[in-house]
């Protein structure tokens, strides 16, 4: 039994396995179908990933700017625990999905796949918004976290609001970075 791995007109990757076995023996859970299966299996998990990965992110700007425009550091020291809590549970998760998902869909698929300008131009962005989280988003919600925890009662620090413009600015960019990345995903221009 030999295993082929093909990419249709449009880039999707496709796995087939030829046997010398009857049709019955190739439809058994060792034959083609179980390569379908595990193929799929990585589909559902990248695209589960995706899921956690991007709403995750939606999710952190949405709770940051309702709870910042009130103004009350224990509230945002609050919202800043929940945001960092579900960061490490759900975004990394789902970015975790996403790599093995993806790169599980990548083993199966067929060599010329990351010849596909979609593909290369989604696994860059997906980099791109991943590292930004991981580098430059969550060290600065622990500051951030910080300095709201020191303001007790008080109001909000100014510096917390001009470190708060920059986590905008590079939550943005991670935000549009992935969904970019899941439109070329998606729509697979020139696949």
């Amino acid at each position: 039994m030999s295993t082929v791995a093909t990419a249709s007109p449009r880039g999707h990757a496709r796995c087939a396995v030829s046997s010398t076995r009857s049709r019955t023996a190739s439809s058994s859970p060792t034959g083609e179908g179980a390569a379908r299966v595990i193929y799929s299996l990585f589909k559902v998990l990248h695209v589960l990933g995706a899921v956690l990965f991007i709403g995750s992110l939606l999710l952190a700007g949405w709770w940051k700017w309702r709870t910042d425009r009130n103004g009350e550091a224990r509230l945002a020291a609050f919202t800043l625990d929940g945001i960092l809590a579900g960061d490490v549970r759900f975004t990394a998760s789902g970015a975790l999905l996403l790599l093995v998902g993806g790169g599980g869909m990548l083993a199966l698929g067929s060599d010329n796949l990351m010849t596909q300008a979609w593909l290369s131009g989604g696994i860059i962005l997906f980099l791109v918004a991943a590292l930004t989280w991981a580098v430059v988003l969550m060290p600065l919600l622990r500051q951030l976290r910080a300095l709201a925890r020191r303001a007790g009662d008080g109001p909000l620090p100014e510096v917390y609001r001009r470190m708060t413009q920059i986590w905008a600015l590079a939550s943005g960019v991670a935000t549009l970075a992935a969904l970019a990345a899941l439109i070329l995903m998606v729509a697979k221009p020139g696949g």
